[in-house]
């Protein structure tokens, strides 16, 4: 007699960790729905204060994919509210200075980086410190880059595609 199993196994060291095998399907309508509700939000309350809430949530989604039991498809939608920030920062220069993007997206960023490497603090106090807010720095900079870079180079894309 065959009996269709509801669940998957995998196996991670001695513990047996139990997932849905029709998980997929899941993801991909909790991906489609966070997308659009973070869009309408986006749309009708974008203050300053929302944008380092955006911040927040980026990096709250982004930690939370990277753990040992974390689920690494959140990465790909993990960076999705600070690109949002990214963008309407472009799209309204007059209301936000020139480093806006490197301060709105620090926080989240920070708490990224704390979240998930928050055992270097096992070595020294100052050494986790100084290793989470200059890394959560460095890629604040890079996020700036970006910014930079969208905004200053324009490439003409040809009127007729091959």
């Amino acid at each position: 007699m065959l009996v269709k199993k509801r669940f998957g196994a995998c196996y991670a060291g001695s513990e047996q960790f139990i997932f849905p095998k029709a998980g997929f399907r899941f993801i991909f309508h909790f991906i489609i729905t966070f997308a659009v509700v973070v869009n309408i939000i986006a749309n009708l309350f974008m203050k300053k204060l929302f944008l380092l809430i955006l911040s927040l949530i980026s990096g709250v989604i982004l930690s939370l994919a990277w753990p040992e039991r974390g689920f690494p498809g959140l990465l790909f939608i993990g960076l999705v509210p600070m690109l949002l920030l990214e963008d309407f920062i472009a799209s309204d220069r007059n209301r936000f200075f020139r480093y806006s993007v490197l301060f709105y997206t620090y926080p989240g960023f920070l708490l990224w980086n704390v979240l998930t490497t928050w055992w270097i603090v096992n070595s020294t106090i100052q050494g986790g410190i100084m290793a989470n807010t200059l890394n959560a720095l460095f890629m604040s900079i890079i996020f700036q880059a970006f910014h930079w870079t969208k905004r200053n180079l324009t490439i003409p894309l040809p009127d007729t595609w091959p």
